[in-house]
């Protein structure tokens, strides 16, 4: 684990925008995900007719202490005001298009952080080849005839593969 953190400060600085980008929205993409599925609650409220979204008579003051009594209260509370404003149907067709957009915007957001992971990669890999490459031509021409080419480039290729493939998925983990 002491190494992945070397390489990682070695070849990841340059690129502390998109590394910022593709935490901002991750994090944002979850946030999004929690909403689309909060929607989905008073929908099946609707559809089923329970009494629970009858339970929230007024708001409550927001209380860090007791957030999620809080939040489901006051979405029953303005659930049930809109039921009594435009109607139980009307009110369904608005909690759907507030769960399609939420589900929209959700699949943005994570499209956008894997779209911004993109150039961490190509760059984190281009710069270990660009270093290898550079270790590969100070080396004396002795060394060259004492190897086989194939067997150089094998290496190369195989081992900046497997650099890029760790690294990469140890990020993905990171991140979400």
């Amino acid at each position: 684990m002491k190494e992945f953190f070397q390489i990682l400060r070695r070849f990841v600085p340059p690129y502390k925008r998109y590394l910022v980008m593709t935490v901002s929205f991750n994090i944002l993409s979850a946030v999004l995900n929690i909403f689309s599925f909060a929607a989905i609650i008073p929908i099946l409220q609707i559809i089923f007719k329970t009494e629970k979204a009858a339970a929230a008579p007024q708001l409550m003051a927001w209380d860090w202490d007791n957030m999620k009594e809080v939040a489901a209260n006051n979405m029953d509370y303005y659930v049930n005001a809109l039921i009594a404003d435009i109607g139980p149907t009307t009110t369904l067709l608005v909690l759907g298009l507030f769960l399609a957009i939420m589900t929209f915007l959700k699949t943005g957001a994570y499209f956008l952080s894997s779209a911004t992971v993109i150039p961490i990669r190509t760059g984190i890999v281009r710069d270990i080849r660009n270093q290898l490459y550079r270790k590969i031509t100070s080396l004396p021409i002795g060394f060259f005839s004492e190897e086989r080419k194939g067997d150089i480039i094998a290496r190369m290729s195989g081992d900046v593969q497997e650099i890029e493939n760790s690294i990469m998925s140890s990020l993905d983990m990171l991140f979400k």
